[in-house]
């Protein structure tokens, strides 16, 4: 069967209506398979008669089941494959289009029955993101906070975060940022829409639950519209203090990050400088995971106030 990139040759020939192509491995394979075209004497081009074009089209299209003159591929496996066998031609991967998410207020009262004990503070959700932006618009969401691994997305109802964050986060979808078997896709997409959507990304804070280290903030930098960082209170009130924990911080990890931070100079971190510029004084890299099991009170710090 033919590739997509062997299809999308086929359409480009088709509709230029070139009369020649270079004679290379791609033009071979299609040459063995369709026997369209007549190659020169030397196996340097392939040429192609007025009759040919038409034959071109027809063929392909009885091998791939795609009008090269229509050719999309940016649907999903399942709409694709409504058309022809070959199903992966499909742009959109299955997981592109769905986002791991928890919504603690959606498991309160009424909200969601359970008569056997299975939905509680840990209880995830594989959610479509057209379900997640239906959500948005029709609940009291106000926060939606990218969280970057997911032993910690697991385990955030151990998260002691203070009075103030959890007033705010008592209204929040916390979305797993991706990675392993959960494509980072999903999130991706996601949060394109809401800041596409000025009614939506006036209604919801991004924030970001990371690594504090640079690659932490960098993530939570690319994230688009991420206004808020999530950390430890000490990083912002006594730094010194929090690097005198026993066992906390891995300075050695923060030497693997110098392109991390190469990149995060070269940018305006508003509000978040001051940290950044800690974090690279003192060599700081401090895992999520011992910030929950070191019990530590965790903040917001907004990008730009």
């Amino acid at each position: 069967m033919l590739s997509k990139l062997q299809l999308n040759q086929i359409a480009t020939v088709v509709m230029k209506r070139s009369l020649r192509v270079s004679f290379k491995k791609n033009w071979q394979q299609i040459y063995r398979q369709l026997e369209i075209g007549q190659p020169d004497g030397a196996g340097k081009y392939l040429y192609f008669s007025l009759a040919d074009f038409d034959l071109l089209r027809e063929m392909a299209n009885q091998d791939s089941g795609n009008d090269v003159l229509n050719l999309d591929f940016n649907v999903d496996r399942m709409e694709m494959s409504k058309r022809t066998a070959k199903e992966k031609y499909a742009n959109i991967r299955p997981e592109a289009n769905y986002v791991l998410v928890k919504a603690p207020f959606m498991l309160t009262g009424e909200v969601c029955r359970d008569d056997f004990g299975l939905f509680d503070e840990q209880t995830a959700f594989r959610l479509h993101i057209d379900r997640v932006i239906e959500v948005c618009r029709n609940k009291p969401v106000s926060d939606l906070v990218i969280v970057e691994n997911l032993d910690i997305f697991d385990s955030l109802h151990q998260g002691d975060f203070n009075v103030e964050l959890s007033r705010q986060l008592s209204s929040a979808l916390f979305v797993y940022r991706g990675g392993g078997t959960h494509s980072a896709a999903g999130r991706k997409s996601l949060l394109k829409q809401i800041q596409n959507d000025a009614g939506l990304a006036a209604k919801i804070t991004i924030s970001a639950f990371v690594d504090l280290d640079p690659a932490g903030l960098q993530i939570a930098c690319l994230l688009d519209g991420c206004q808020q960082l999530i950390l430890p209170d000490l990083a912002v009130s006594q730094p010194d203090r929090l690097l005198n924990i026993p066992q906390i911080n891995d300075s050695s990890d923060y030497y693997k990050q110098s392109r991390q931070v190469s990149h995060l100079e070269r940018l305006d971190l508003g509000e978040w400088q001051p940290l950044f510029n800690w974090m690279c004084l003192s060599k700081v890299s401090i895992k999520q995971q011992h910030m929950l099991t070191k019990n530590l009170l965790l903040t917001g710090l907004l990008r730009n106030k």
